[in-house]
């Protein structure tokens, strides 16, 4: 059985350190350019899902949504998707999860696993193609 090794690279935004780590039996193999493209892919996945799920920015749009305004609803894929599925794990869970906190919607629940996943299938699944990276 091969012994690995672990490049790990930390992103820190939206107020977490979200870790990546490449498996590998020889990290020399790994083309360090893309490594880097991808990470510089992922900050700015992470920074668009900051913008629209910050409570610490008062424009972002889960900011307005909780003072009312809806319109992130019809022009945000991202917030769309966010909250039908908080909605959805609401009624499947017969509202033992629920997405909101003190009287107001926070996804949190759910966004930071959301994240996780979307990240993956958009970045890092690719670089399970790539020579020299095993997981």
């Amino acid at each position: 059985m091969p012994e690995y090794k672990y490049l790990s690279i930390v992103v820190n935004k939206f107020d977490l350190p979200f870790e990546i780590k490449l498996a590998t039996v020889d990290p020399d193999l790994i083309d360090t350019n893309l490594v880097d493209k991808t990470i510089e892919k992922i900050s700015e996945n992470i920074k668009e899902y900051d913008a629209v799920f910050s409570l610490e920015n008062h424009d972002s749009l889960l900011s307005r949504f909780q003072d009312g305004e809806e319109t992130g609803l019809m022009t945000s894929k991202i917030f769309r998707e966010v909250y039908e599925q908080t909605i959805t794990a609401e009624q499947m869970t017969h509202h033992y999860f629920s997405s909101y906190f003190n009287g107001k919607y926070d996804p949190i629940g759910l966004l930071n696993g959301w994240m996780i996943d979307q990240i993956f299938n958009r970045n890092l699944l690719e670089m399970l193609q790539v020579d020299g990276v095993d997981g």
